[in-house]
């Protein structure tokens, strides 16, 4: 667990760091040219502004498939292995908007839904994410913070919703297939992590008529926590993203 805290952290340091350069960067040049060439620093931040507007597009808006390309893969194996009832869905979509061309920043809601067996799970997460390219074209580094919920049942019984912060970093790749602009697709690959409690019904062992199926069904809760947290709510993610920008 250690490793994937230092991935994660690492994530968010070199976001921050780009974001602060970028910013550094722009400011210094603008100074730099506009003492060389004798112009007035507004009037030459008024005209690179001019020109970021009219050079590229600042708004994409993107449908999550890999998720649920990804579901229905998983949905046919639990189905062949258990009960056709079994089946599992997910997608998200992401409004992004593009503040240079090194910096954007979006808000993404993602929707999950898990029903395998007597347990059903249902999670929505909404994020606020930072995003730096490098380059100013296609790769990207992506940070997130936000809010998740979990919504059980277990048995017929539903438990108290779970609330958790969320937070984690994807790094990806948004090919344009405009000029730029119209069609984009993007691959993505992260990794979220939620701090807070997860609500399992909890027995005592009177409840159980032998120490057996007291120590089965403990260590079933442990082990759909452990699900939960890191393959459900929170844990790596692969995304398949479409969407346009304009």
């Amino acid at each position: 667990m250690k490793i994937k805290h230092l991935i994660v952290l690492l994530i968010f340091i070199l976001v921050n760091s780009a974001l602060f350069a970028d910013e550094i960067d722009e400011t210094g040049g603008k100074e730099e040219t506009a003492k060389t060439d004798g112009i007035s620093t507004n009037d030459k931040s008024d005209k690179t502004k001019k020109t970021d507007n009219d050079t590229f597009p600042r708004h994409t808006i993107t449908l999550d498939l890999g998720t649920a390309l990804i579901s229905l893969q998983v949905t046919n194996i639990m189905q062949d292995v258990g009960s056709s009832e079994n089946f599992i869905f997910g997608s998200a979509l992401q409004y992004e908007y593009q503040y240079t061309r090194k910096t954007s920043f979006a808000i993404r809601f993602d929707y999950r839904m898990l029903h395998t067996f007597d347990t059903e799970l249902t999670t929505m997460t909404l994020g606020g994410h930072a995003r730096v390219y490098p380059r100013g074209r296609v790769f990207f580094l992506d940070g997130m913070l936000g809010y998740a919920n979990l919504m059980m049942t277990k048995e017929n019984k539903d438990m108290p919703m779970s609330h958790y912060f969320k937070y984690g970093g994807k790094l990806g790749w948004r090919i344009d297939f405009g000029s730029p602009g119209g069609f984009v697709f993007e691959p993505s690959i992260g990794y979220y992590m939620i701090f807070g409690k997860t609500h399992i019904e909890r027995q005592d062992i009177d409840d159980f008529d032998s120490d057996l199926f007291f120590l089965f069904y403990n260590f079933s809760n442990v082990v759909n926590e452990y699900m939960i947290r890191y393959n459900f709510v929170g844990g790596f993610t692969f995304n398949l993203a479409v969407g346009y920008r304009f």
